[in-house]
């Protein structure tokens, strides 16, 4: 894995969230605890591209 600003792609995701999954029987520690973490994020990464689409398919507001 390298550290870049480029763009995460749909398999970099996945395989984000696959690594943290194998913590999944054991969410506490120091992994553990990351790997919750991980996927509370990617989880709300989801919501906000969806709010994000919501917002970009409303209407423009008018100040007249």
């Amino acid at each position: 894995m390298t550290t870049s600003t480029e763009p995460l792609t749909e398999d970099d995701l996945a395989h984000m969230e696959h690594r943290a999954r194998r913590f999944q029987g054991a969410w506490t520690g120091t992994s553990g605890t990351l790997a919750a973490d991980v996927v509370r994020l990617l989880q709300e990464r989801k919501r906000l591209l969806v709010l994000l689409a919501l917002k970009e398919n409303e209407p423009p507001i008018s100040y007249d």
